[in-house]
């Protein structure tokens, strides 16, 4: 069986079996869109054909409340993919004592990873003699922290 899919999939019964989902938080990711039908000249200038794509993002749409610029709706993610589609199986559907996606109560555990920057940069001038990770070559933070198993287990 793949595992690509955990809709189509359910966690094997394996009561010894941990998942972990590991995932970033803390970046604007593209969520939703506001389509419009696109006239005459856009399609020309852009050599679309109307009957396969009419619809264009209507860059005139603003909704500070609903977190919306240019026709484009923004939440919390990783900066590719929405934080709802990153940890919702993780953090409900295989938490769930009667989920179809996890019948065998296989333990699932979550770990957001905040956008840090800043901190990123601050060490990418460490040496690698004065690294803390126990490593002899230089891994970033982010990379530490996701191979370290303390810090799994924190």
């Amino acid at each position: 069986r793949l595992w690509s899919n955990p809709l189509e999939t359910k966690l094997p019964n394996a009561p010894d079996m941990t998942i972990w989902s590991f995932y970033g938080v803390g970046l604007q990711t593209e969520r939703g869109y506001t389509y419009t039908l696109a006239d005459a000249e856009t399609i020309l200038a852009n050599s679309m054909s109307a009957s396969r794509m009419p619809y264009v993002i209507n860059n005139t749409v603003f909704d500070e409340e609903n977190n919306v610029h240019a026709g484009v709706q923004f939440c919390d993610g990783d900066g590719t993919v929405p934080l709802v589609s990153l940890g919702y199986l993780c953090a409900r559907g295989w938490k769930d004592d009667k989920s179809p996606f996890n019948p065998h109560g296989v333990k699932a555990k979550c770990r957001e990873y905040l956008d840090r920057p800043a901190e990123l940069l601050q060490q990418a001038g460490k040496r690698a003699d004065q690294s803390d990770s126990g490593r002899s070559d230089f891994t970033p933070p982010i990379h530490r922290d996701t191979l370290s198993l303390d810090s799994l287990l924190r």
